[in-house]
């Protein structure tokens, strides 16, 4: 990570403030995998094989300010030349042990190097692997129950990256972050029949090392700083819906539901980036049956009243937002029209950043012909 800071003598002006902003970055993403299948017996199959992912990241980005005759030039590397590979051997078996019961399992091994420029070159091993029984087949009822012990490799920006985000933070990279390992327990359970489908999903996700950020307390060129770290612990739990009912021939009903807690172990903290409570509820109507298509969609979320204050995060009001579509197949054709934000709802979701708000009232039209 480098940065520099060049101010030349004050040149004459007055007290306008000019700003000029340009970039270079290339971004290389690649990988193979090569598989093969054994079936032991008739209800066995298993899975085996290696796989390879490479990522290479080069960037950099001047940002030049003009004010009071004072020119300042801030030099940011967004990446130093970063390559991390991950080469992993991987081996499923899935067993049909009735004709409504299904059970799996997993495992693999990966060998995780990174390197940049400016850095020592690190290697590690990362063991993962899952366990799981799923019933159902043609039946009515429905469900899944999944152990899982999974990993996720930091990426290029969460490493070395050095990087001014539209929510007015620069976001500084530490070399040092370990992968992210986890341990998650899923349970799903559904029904299925002519005109109702209806599922649930409650879930957990112990994590060690898991990557966040936070406000340093300084800044760069008068622009605050949050930094990748790991965080000892961290539990991010969760509920799930989702129905879908067809009330008449041309009348549908679907809707969601999602509650997410995420929050460090140790000090009880909230994590970044969790949304609060949010749902969707739409109705498709087509009248007659060959009549255009019509979709009101309401958008519900709760507030946010807990936020990560170590992140820098603030409150988000909660709001609920109308979008209308309408569309009608001709063919291979299909025409597409509608309205989002219908009462032109001034809104921003917890993900967002914090000075972008959602836009106002919107129409679009779409056409689409398949070949």
């Amino acid at each position: 990570m480098t940065m520099s800071m060049v101010k030349p003598p004050a040149m004459p002006g007055g007290a306008s403030m000019h700003t000029e902003t340009d970039a270079t970055s290339t971004t290389d993403t690649w990988g193979g995998r090569a598989q093969a299948r054994l079936r032991p017996g008739r209800s066995l199959h298993v899975d085996a094989g290696f796989d390879a992912t490479q990522w290479d990241a080069e960037g950099t980005r001047w940002i030049e300010r003009e004010r009071m005759g004072t020119t300042t030039t801030m030099v940011l590397r967004t990446w130093p030349g970063v390559r991390v590979t991950d080469l992993g051997a991987f081996t499923q078996a899935s067993l049909a042990a009735a004709p409504w019961l299904d059970a799996g399992a997993g495992g693999r091994i990966d060998r995780v190097l990174r390197r940049a420029d400016g850095y020592a070159r690190t290697t590690e091993w990362v063991p993962s692997g899952n366990v799981g029984v799923r019933i159902g087949g043609n039946r009515p009822l429905f469900g899944r129950a999944a152990l899982g012990f999974g990993y996720r490799v930091p990426d290029p920006t969460e490493l070395y990256g050095l990087l001014l985000r539209p929510d007015g933070f620069i976001y500084v990279g530490e070399p040092n972050l370990a992968t992210e390992q986890s341990r998650s327990v899923e349970f799903s359970l559904g029904w299925k029949s002519e005109r109702l489908r209806a599922t649930a999903t409650v879930y957990r996700n112990e994590i060690s090392e898991y990557i966040s950020t936070a406000v340093r307390g300084d800044s760069i060129s008068g622009i605050p700083v949050r930094q990748y770290r790991n965080v000892a612990d961290a539990r991010i739990e969760g509920v799930s819906g989702a129905l879908d009912v067809r009330a008449t021939p041309w009348l549908e009903w679907r809707g969601t539901l999602s509650s997410i807690r995420g929050e460090s172990r140790g000090s009880g903290a909230s994590l970044p980036a969790i949304a609060p409570l949010e749902g969707t509820l739409a109705a498709r109507a087509v009248p007659g049956g060959e009549w255009p298509w019509i979709e009101p969609e309401l958008l519900l979320a709760a507030r946010q009243d807990d936020p990560a204050l170590s992140a820098g995060e603030v409150e988000t009001a909660g709001f609920a937002v109308v979008h209308l579509r309408g569309g009608r197949s001709f063919g291979r054709t299909t025409a597409i029209a509608g309205v989002e934000n219908v009462f032109d709802k001034q809104y921003r979701r917890h993900l967002d950043p914090q000075s972008i708000a959602r836009p106002g009232r919107n129409l679009f039209a779409k056409l689409t012909r398949r070949f």
